[in-house]
């Protein structure tokens, strides 16, 4: 699972902010919250946060992703998961410990 975060309104500013494998969902567990769901597992979360604002891979998400609005939704695009993995591994080299 990649974490992608917006701030602000117009325009929204997007960051990666964790990665991890779903192990647990449970649906309905907020119930009448804007977000009832709940999912979990092992991951990284990022001692900071990666701006995805000069990245190619922000208009790629948002294709594949229909701007967001799907919620959670699972990547088939290959190109898409090694640009993620190559900014992730790029924030821990600069970013280290």
């Amino acid at each position: 699972m990649w974490l992608i975060a917006g701030e602000g309104s117009t325009p929204k500013v997007y960051y990666l902010t964790s990665c991890f494998l779903i192990a647990s969902c449970q649906e309905n567990k907020y119930p009448g919250s804007k977000l009832p769901n709940e999912v979990s597992g092992e991951g990284v979360l990022f001692g900071k946060r990666i701006s995805l604002k000069s990245f190619t891979v922000l208009a790629q998400l948002r294709l594949a992703t229909a701007n967001f609005v799907r919620g959670f939704c699972e990547l088939h695009d290959p190109k898409i998961i090694a640009d993620l993995e190559l900014l992730v591994g790029e924030a821990q080299l600069s970013h280290p410990g």
